[in-house]
């Protein structure tokens, strides 16, 4: 793979090379050590994207923790451009489980935590 983005580098410096994922939140810490890898013998990948799909109604995939992986890329990636390159947000009722004013809060706090990082 860094041979590739090496070439794509190479042949195209007009070009960011973006390394692009889903559930960043699970795994940031595994992501710097890639892009690091891709980057030590020179910066070759300008930047991490962020596949994000939400589900308000579970903790996992929640607001809080988009943020927490937004927070700990700004953080310890200062030399690389983070963008959020997809972005949804489910919520999820039944019969059993109606949708609530906190559920409504979850799903605007995932706008503000987009809203606080935005560049």
């Amino acid at each position: 793979m860094t041979v590739a983005l090496e070439l794509v580098k190479y042949d195209r410096l007009d070009v960011k090379l973006i390394y692009n994922d889903y559930n960043c939140y699970q795994n940031p810490e595994n992501i710097i050590h890639l892009v690091d890898y891709i980057n030590s013998d020179g910066k070759v990948c300008d930047g991490i994207g962020m596949q994000s799909h939400l589900d308000i109604t579970d903790s996992f995939h929640s607001a809080t923790n988009y943020a927490k992986a937004l927070e700990y890329f700004r953080l310890n990636c200062p030399d690389l451009e983070i963008q959020i390159t997809e972005l949804d947000a489910t919520m999820v009722s039944t019969e059993d489980k109606p949708l609530t004013d906190e559920d409504q809060a979850a799903f605007y706090a995932v706008i503000d935590a987009k809203k606080q990082y935005w560049d």
